[in-house]
């Protein structure tokens, strides 16, 4: 009887320590791409207003890569709002000419549900053009942003984000914009970026719209970045943007689990 009574009492001992273990240890995801908008744009307007299809889950990223022509010179400066009250970040901006924006956001969807809405304004109060993509990615515990860089160029066939720093972390994901302010309803320009970018939007008629494409990708080794592009409609100016966020996922970490166990006398 003592025998039987030690072995369930190790075996219940095992139990609730590996209970305990498990509630201690978190095992995170890999960070990974969740939904976009489709490119959306707002011609001759105040702001731009759109909506995810799906509301971002909470605690996981919104990134926002718009450009924008502002209605009054020098007055592009770009913020993000969404109905949630949630707090976008701005990690860089330049402009490709006196009323020519192309800028990056994010935000942590802490608050989220319902309909999930993006409001983009700039200082200037009406007459802007907007168009932008927004996106959302899980598996990250904080996007910090670590590198930046910008360019812009008059009278060209291709542009560039400039190149950034050496990231500082090996898991990263590179996000970058241009604005490719070509006067053509056909700008031709490369979508996604070089080189192994996903294009997350683009809008080709500048004449209509506010030109813009925009591309995302993923790094797993430090080192400096860039992204380029080309067009083929006619030489024009150009702002391009490039910010990298350090993912912070943790590494997968094995949970605990318990096995077939031999209990001994």
């Amino acid at each position: 009887m003592r025998r039987v009574l030690s072995s369930e009492f190790r075996v219940m001992s095992l139990f609730l320590f590996i209970t305990a273990y498990s509630l201690l240890v978190t095992v995170p995801a890999d960070a990974a791409f969740v939904q976009a908008t489709s490119t959306q744009c707002a011609d001759s307007a105040t702001t731009q207003v759109y909506s995810f299809s799906t509301a971002p889950v909470v605690n996981n990223y919104v990134f926002v890569v718009l450009s924008a022509y502002a209605g009054t010179i020098n007055q592009g400066t770009s913020t993000v709002t969404d109905n949630k009250s949630n707090t976008y970040t701005r990690a860089i901006q330049v402009q490709a000419s006196a009323n020519a924006y192309t800028a990056i956001h994010s935000a942590k969807a802490a608050t989220s549900g319902g309909t999930f809405t993006i409001t983009i304004s700039v200082v200037s109060g009406t007459g802007n053009y907007f168009c932008s993509a927004a996106m959302e990615w899980d598996g990250i515990t904080s996007a910090t942003l670590d590198q930046t860089s910008s360019n812009t160029g008059t009278g060209v066939l291709a542009g560039d984000s400039g190149t950034t720093a050496a990231t500082t972390t090996a898991s990263e994901l590179v996000v970058a914009s241009i604005y490719p302010l070509v006067s053509s309803a056909a700008i031709g320009i490369s979508s996604p970026a070089t080189t192994g970018y996903t294009a997350l939007g683009v809008q080709q008629d500048n004449s209509a719209h506010a030109g813009w494409q925009g591309s995302y990708k993923t790094v797993s080794a430090t080192g400096t970045q860039i992204a380029n592009w080309t067009w083929t409609a006619a030489n024009g100016n150009f702002g391009g943007v490039i910010a990298t966020y350090a993912l912070n996922t943790g590494g997968p970490v094995a949970a605990p689990r318990l096995t077939m166990l031999g209990v001994g006398p």
